[in-house]
């Protein structure tokens, strides 16, 4: 449940951070599925190595701006070296999963539309809400990469 001093929060700055708000039976299940759909569906025929760069610059991008309804793979910048191969291991590599996570898998659609989630949503005084996309994002702790500004719901 919400309080007043987080919605206020979600109006103001236009996200919420809720502490342990999954269970680590949650998270451990995210994390493993994850894991298998990096192992089961990543494949360079079917998947191009795709960094996210974030901004303006991904607009062009066709395999980026057609991911909404698919599961698709986007690595870090240094990631890739000049003859297309990754740099790292592929989950140390890669960026983030999206954007159909929430509509594709049966993991990530459970959580997405668990009652906590609609419970949050009608506690904030949403209306209508949509998911419009579901992705993990992956940093590995050791990494200097920046994470560009992103909002989402």
């Amino acid at each position: 449940m919400a309080t007043p001093e987080q919605a206020k929060q979600f109006y103001d700055q236009g996200y919420l951070i809720i502490e342990d708000f999954l269970t680590s039976e949650e998270v451990a299940e995210i994390r493993a599925q994850t894991q298998k759909i990096v192992d089961e569906q990543h494949n360079p025929e079917d998947h191009p190595l795709t960094t996210f760069v974030g901004g303006n610059k991904q607009k062009t991008d066709d395999y980026f701006m057609t991911s909404g309804d698919k599961i698709r793979f986007f690595f870090e910048t240094d990631a890739i070296d000049e003859q297309g191969n990754l740099t790292k291991p592929k989950m140390e590599a890669l960026n983030k999963i999206g954007h159909g996570l929430h509509i594709l898998d049966p993991v990530f659609k459970r959580i997405t539309f668990s009652e906590k989630i609609k419970n949050i949503a009608r506690n904030l005084g949403l209306k209508n809400p949509a998911v419009p996309q579901g992705m993990v994002i992956l940093k590995v702790r050791k990494t200097n990469l920046k994470m560009c500004e992103m909002q989402g719901f």
